[in-house]
């Protein structure tokens, strides 16, 4: 004998075990299947990302290719074209019809494009990366900033707004 009692040599330390009761049980099921469907998720996410990036990298290098010039773009030409409607889709009510209509829509933005950029206008570009070009082309006399992307060979026309006050008191 070892001077301990038979009791004490066969006493071993008993874990604390609670036992789970079934809303505690129902609240882990609940997190294991939400973390298995946000797994599902961002796996269905990333490979999407990749289909979509392997598909995107020769439309940004045919985009690279064919982005136009600085020198193509012409502010006063642009600006005709806007004001004569030429950018509005064929079923547009505002879009010249007949011959008479064009004629008169070219004269009234020529006259128009040449009397507001006789006084000066802003023309600023902005390269994105080599696969666009966004320009702009404030116009102070008309109060008016107009905007062009350019790609894919063109300058397509995006939008006119007018100029805020401070801009041109």
């Amino acid at each position: 004998m070892t001077g301990l009692s038979e009791k004490q040599g066969n006493h071993q330390a008993q874990p604390n075990l609670e036992i789970i009761d079934d809303e505690k049980n129902k609240l882990i099921l609940q997190y294991g299947v939400f973390a298995v469907v946000i797994v599902a998720c961002l796996k269905i996410f990333l490979f999407s990302l990749l289909q979509s990036s392997i598909l995107l990298i020769p439309v940004l290098m045919y985009a690279s290719q064919n982005c136009p010039s600085d020198e193509s773009f012409d502010a006063k030409k642009e600006i005709k074209r806007v004001l004569r409607g030429a950018n509005l889709s064929d079923d547009d009510p505002n879009k010249p019809k007949g011959w008479l209509e064009k004629t008169v829509a070219k004269a009234n933005a020529s006259i128009f494009t040449e009397l507001a950029t006789g006084l000066g206008y802003e023309v600023t570009k902005t390269h994105m990366y080599g696969f666009a070009t966004l320009a702009s082309a404030r116009v102070p006399s008309a109060k008016m900033d107009f905007y062009w992307i350019g790609a894919f060979g063109k300058w397509t026309y995006i939008t006119a707004r007018e100029m805020e006050k401070e801009h041109y008191d």
